[in-house]
């Protein structure tokens, strides 16, 4: 049964390690794509642009957030 039970943990720990890279992967490209079109790099922006352009970079970065917390081992 120990056996069976660590081998189950191994497999949730590589599960959530893969999937925890499929989430950052995309959000982290959402967070450096807002950042360039809010830099104005590609061109100017109206206000309303701007806003909604910060919403979607923050919440971009408090998803990144909860990712991190929740693949980080307890206690590391």
């Amino acid at each position: 049964m120990v056996v069976e039970s660590e081998k189950q943990g191994g497999s949730q720990v590589i599960l959530s390690a893969r999937a925890s890279h499929e989430l950052r992967t995309p959000l982290q490209a959402i967070v450096g794509f807002t950042g360039t079109l809010l830099m104005r790099l590609p061109g100017p922006l109206n206000d309303e642009q701007e806003r909604q352009l910060e919403l979607v970079q923050e919440s971009a970065r408090q998803l990144l957030s909860l990712i991190n917390q929740m693949s980080c081992p307890p206690g590391g």
